[in-house]
């Protein structure tokens, strides 16, 4: 515990936040940062390697809880302990869809074909917000071209990317 008793009192993690220093804070964002950094690596490797909603939102949650360990609006230490739990959460939801398709599609959602073989899904486009430009752009981006006719299928993906399928 002597070592913690330490890092508390360097850190100044009891003291009211307008007593915290410029260099306790600086010191927090710094633990934060490497704490943090270990916590994600020590996750799936999904956590890091993926934009889905699923990982975009566990991301945007970690950012705003370990914020508040630097800022000192919430405990240190039990936000710390917020943060693995929250990382052991996506790891769990993480082995579920992985298992299960239902969960997954639930969760995650699935692809929508949003043209195929020169035909636009004109519902499915505007179902999702997704313009004629949007595919052209996608075509031009991926596929190097502007035309359709070698263009098997364009997809938005469950991640909002759109893929473009050759011929």
């Amino acid at each position: 515990m002597a070592i913690v008793d330490w890092l508390s009192a360097v850190l100044g993690t009891e003291l009211p936040v307008h007593d915290v220093g410029p260099l306790q804070m600086a010191l927090r964002a710094c633990v934060i940062y490497l704490f943090t950094l270990l916590a994600i690596k020590f996750g799936k490797r999904r956590l890091l390697g993926r934009s889905s909603t699923f990982d975009i939102v566990i991301m945007i949650i970690i950012g705003s809880v370990m914020s508040r360990a630097i800022n000192g609006g919430s405990p240190f230490w039990t936000t710390l302990a917020a943060c693995v739990a929250l990382i052991a959460l996506h790891s769990v939801v993480s082995w579920i869809t992985s298992r299960f398709p239902l969960a997954a599609r639930a969760i995650e959602g699935r692809p929508r074909i949003l043209m195929a073989d020169g035909s636009m899904n004109w519902r499915e486009m505007r179902r999702h917000d997704v313009t004629e430009q949007d595919l052209h752009s996608a075509l031009r981006e991926m596929a190097h071209t502007d035309q359709l006719s070698p263009v098997k299928a364009i997809v938005l993906e469950a991640n909002g990317k759109l893929s473009v399928v050759m011929k």
